[in-house]
């Protein structure tokens, strides 16, 4: 069995912290950057809250991740530390 290194070297932006990190983009996958986990159901709708994120909404999470590091500050301890992010390329930056 041959691996396909397309799709394992295929990344795509978090809609909450902007980085483009995730392996997917599928449905449930968290994000190391901010933890957010992913919710097509809120993508493009900010204002609904995530099932996936005890209620978040994709707003709120943006706004802690510019205050604490983190979709939510309590998820602080799980994220990659901001010196650890520069491997990776901001939205901001493409």
């Amino acid at each position: 069995m041959f691996l396909d290194m397309r799709e394992e070297s295929r990344t795509v932006e978090c809609p909450c912290c902007g980085y483009i990190c995730l392996k997917s983009g599928e449905y449930g996958e968290i994000c190391q950057i901010c933890y957010w986990e992913y919710d097509e159901e809120v993508e493009f709708r900010g204002t609904n809250p995530s099932v996936l994120n005890h209620g978040l909404t994709l707003i709120e999470a943006r706004n802690n991740f510019d205050q604490f590091g983190a979709c939510e500050e309590r998820l602080v301890q799980y994220c990659l530390p901001p010196e650890a992010r520069k491997e990776y390329k901001h939205v901001s930056e493409t």
